[in-house]
């Protein structure tokens, strides 16, 4: 999914959304840019950024965005997991996330 589609994605949901995880580097957008345009639509939702690399630069940029954390994939998905367990205050039972990126249901395990 590219940042338009993400855009348009959040735009169209029923509800709000709580949180996204979104990647600083993506086709035809990038990721500072879909946070700063998510930013004029949706002011409440905590943000992360996980990505392969983000510069000392981007995560500034990123923090000026109110983005919670930005979190570098050689991390592994138990730190995206933790991360997100403790920004969104979720119960054992909902401690499931779909990544939207590549389709994937990441469990704790």
């Amino acid at each position: 999914m590219d940042g338009s589609e993400a855009l348009r994605f959040v735009i169209q949901a029923r509800k709000p959304f709580d949180l996204i995880i979104t990647d600083h580097q993506m086709p035809g957008m990038s990721g500072w840019e879909f946070v700063r345009q998510l930013r004029e639509i949706c002011l409440k939702a905590k943000v992360v950024v996980f990505s392969a690399h983000i510069s000392a630069e981007d995560e500034r940029r990123y923090k000026g965005l109110n983005v919670k954390k930005t979190l570098v994939k050689s991390g592994g998905f138990g730190e995206l997991i933790g991360i997100v367990d403790g920004l969104a205050k979720l119960s054992p039972e909902a401690r499931r996330f779909y990544w939207l990126g590549c389709g994937t249901a990441l469990e704790e395990r």
